[in-house]
């Protein structure tokens, strides 16, 4: 899953959440944070236009999107089942 943020001019931030609904995970459905462990913590990330990307995603910069590097961009792709 790529979210990508178009912001106003406004300077806006976003919070995106995404909830995922499974038959095959216990308690049928996971929600997914734009977050970061930060000091042993998952600490909520925002989308916001202060350091987009603005080219396309390839080798040279997919590991910076995976880390949150760029603001404009939230790949999710693990869904953890415990």
């Amino acid at each position: 899953m790529l979210a990508h943020f178009y912001g106003g001019p406004t300077g806006e931030v976003a919070y995106p959440t995404l909830q995922v609904f499974r038959k095959d995970l216990p308690g049928g459905s996971r929600t997914l944070l734009r977050a970061k462990l930060m000091d042993r913590d998952l600490v909520q990330v925002p989308m916001d236009n202060s350091k987009p990307l603005n080219d396309k995603i390839d080798s040279t910069n997919f590991q910076g999107v995976l880390n949150l590097d760029y603001s404009n961009f939230w790949y999710a792709t693990t869904i953890e089942v415990k």
